[in-house]
């Protein structure tokens, strides 16, 4: 129920992704090895990796007006840039959990085999989130070459360059 609840309130605005990110991966070693926890934070990068998505496939479609690609290529760079700080708030907070630097607090009761799992744990996740980090990367650059492959066979074909049979005689 309350990665349902944080999906309403994320798509509301009433949080910010980054907001639940610093509450998931914030404090508290414990919500590591929780899997609702994990699943509201894959929930929540897929909500923004999505909306970029989206927005880059709304952008690369054949024939649309150059003032409607102006107004999303305005929408997209600051989209694609929040999905980036993202990710790079994500691998900051795990980083120092998988590396064990850091601070569990004074008297937090963690003895060395409770902090070689919280090392584990964030080791985990910090490869999860650089992976998707990686794919939504590749995906952004090979739609982008795409369109821009698709763009020009357009052109050429208007301009009369496209697949033409020469016959020459020597």
């Amino acid at each position: 129920m309350g990665v349902n609840i944080v999906d309403k309130l994320l798509n509301y605005t009433i949080l910010t992704p980054n907001s639940v990110i610093e509450w998931a991966l914030g404090d508290s070693s414990a919500k590591l090895s929780e899997s609702h926890i994990f699943e509201m934070v894959a929930s929540t990068v897929q909500k923004v990796t999505k909306r970029v998505r989206q927005i880059l496939v709304s952008r690369n479609v054949p024939g649309l007006p150059a003032d409607q690609k102006a107004m999303l290529d305005e929408t997209l760079a600051p989209a694609r840039q929040a999905m980036r700080d993202l990710f790079a708030s994500m691998e900051n907070k795990l980083v120092a959990w998988a590396s064990g630097s850091r601070d569990h607090g004074e008297g937090d009761g963690m003895g060395i085999e409770e902090t070689d799992l919280v090392k584990q744990w964030g080791q985990r996740w910090l490869r999860v989130t650089r992976r998707r980090a990686a794919v939504e990367e590749a995906w952004f650059m090979e739609a982008e070459t795409a369109a821009a492959a698709a763009a020009a066979k357009i052109l050429d074909e208007q301009n009369g360059n496209g697949n033409i049979d020469m016959d020459y005689e020597v």
